[in-house]
């Protein structure tokens, strides 16, 4: 290629750049085509020309200021791209390889077959420079597919075979899921399961999901439905937690879990039938899947399976009942749903709660009350078919309360109860317990759903 002395020039000033960078409105980085404020440059690495800024957004040294003389549209930066960092000099720089790689995985480069087939190329090149990851996304990619890729699973196993990778746990996951797909000359069971137990065993949560799913379907072992669910429990009440600690930032693996708890209680297995604890579960799953996937498509095909099949049962059981979806009732059975699984989850820690009583009726039996919290409160209402996060303060009003006693403290960071016997509210540890407020009921048996005669309450899902 002919040498351009205008881009030569340009590029002069990607280096030793520290004085223009400062005194620059704009920078433009000539390797991922970004342009943004100058004041965006916090790094700097020094050479034996001098200091050269760093690109905020792809960690190269490739910026431009606009004190330079030089500013730029996207079809400019673009041609100065092109330029400098053909496919050819790609290849041989590992660090723009990884840069770019990375970037396509972000979503940060337009998705078009061109692209993505740099992307498998830049991939398989690091993979052979000693990458693990870059072989990792490389198996995921042909695993999973895509609109230019289609499932291969004998060349995801050629990369997940990594001798580097073998023992990684997501590795471990996703091998464990081609042989019990048969995807690969026909169903492996043993191997699917020994996949599942040893990323299980690594700590991997994932990995114990489809550990317990074996003893749920019997994949090389003897079907144990209760030893699937207490696992699942128990898996649950650490994702859930997470999921409330962070507002719904980290959703770990809460939905695929709460999905399968879900699944068991509708139908029967390893705990009685419960419609409605299955609907608290599938309304949890359903929010935390499209927390996960955003506005995007789900990237694994078993999400997407798993959604699919749960909206289905909350169809089944919504017309069962025939629940509405609707903004959130803040009664008994809502505030039963939002907080009963409090102790599972280690709730004490997660929030300061204020209790804030309003108005009790011994007459009527009627008791209002507001909590307030720094953080939002994950609010379950099956009946309105409704699960989300609700800020601060929220108004709730019981029904069937024979008495309301209140402590000093107004500060409660654990709800124990139920529908039958009533709540407390109490702070501090078991060795200093505080109680803040106790709500008892009527002793009445309570009135439960039924579900309606007409319409399509025989339906199942085969």
């Amino acid at each position: 290629m002919a040498k351009n002395e205008l881009f030569e020039n340009i590029f002069k000033h990607t280096a030793n750049n520290e004085i223009e960078i400062v005194t620059s409105e704009n920078c433009s980085c000539i390797f991922c085509r970004h342009t943004y404020s100058a004041r965006l440059v916090k790094d700097w690495v020094s050479d034996s020309k001098g200091t050269n800024a760093i690109c905020p957004n792809c960690g190269i040294d490739a910026v431009v200021g606009d004190s330079s003389g030089y500013t730029f549209d996207k079809e400019q930066l673009k041609t100065v791209n092109l330029y400098f960092f053909p496919a050819e000099v790609m290849k041989k720089s590992p660090r723009c390889l990884a840069t770019y790689v990375n970037r396509f995985k972000a979503g940060k480069i337009t998705f078009n077959e061109k692209n993505e087939n740099l992307f498998k190329e830049y991939c398989n090149t690091l993979a052979g420079l000693g990458d693990i990851q870059a072989a990792y996304d490389l198996g995921f990619l042909y695993d999973v597919g895509s609109e230019y890729t289609e499932r291969d699973a004998v060349m995801a196993l050629q990369y997940y075979s990594n001798p580097d990778l073998v023992y990684e746990p997501a590795t471990l996951v996703r091998a464990g899921l081609i042989y019990k797909s048969g995807r690969l000359l026909g169903v492996s069971d043993k191997k699917a399961y020994e996949s599942f137990s040893k990323a299980s065993a690594l700590g991997s949560m994932e990995g114990a999901i489809h550990y317990f799913d074996c003893y749920l379907d019997g994949t090389f072992v003897d079907i144990d439905e209760y030893f699937a669910f207490v696992g699942f429990s128990k898996l649950w009440g650490e994702a859930y937690r997470r999921f409330l600690m962070t507002t719904g930032r980290d959703v770990s693996f809460l939905p695929q879990i709460s999905y399968r708890i879900g699944k068991m209680f509708m139908d029967a297995k390893g705990v009685p039938q419960d419609d409605f604890s299955a609907l608290k579960m599938f309304l949890l799953s359903e929010y935390s899947f499209t927390v996960l996937k955003g506005d995007k498509a789900f990237v694994k095909p078993e999400d997407a399976e798993d959604y699919d099949d749960l909206c289905q049962r909350i169809e089944l059981i919504s017309r069962k009942y025939a629940f509405a979806k609707s903004d959130p009732v803040f009664d008994d059975d809502t505030f039963f749903d939002s907080f009963s699984d409090a102790k599972a989850a280690d709730f004490r820690i997660l929030r300061k709660c204020k209790f804030i009583p309003k108005h009790f009726d011994p007459d009527e039996g009627t008791f209002v009350f507001v909590t307030e919290a720094a953080s939002p409160f994950l609010i379950i209402d099956h009946k309105s078919l409704f699960c989300s996060f609700v800020n601060s303060p929220i108004t709730w009003s019981l029904s069937s309360v024979e008495d309301a006693v209140f402590g000093d403290a107004d500060f409660f960071d654990f709800a124990n109860g139920d529908l039958e016997t009533g709540w407390a509210f109490t702070r501090g540890d078991a060795s200093n317990v505080v109680n803040v407020a106790t709500i008892l009921y009527r002793p009445v048996e309570k009135q439960q759903e039924e579900p309606i005669e007409e319409g399509d309450g025989s339906e199942s899902l085969s």
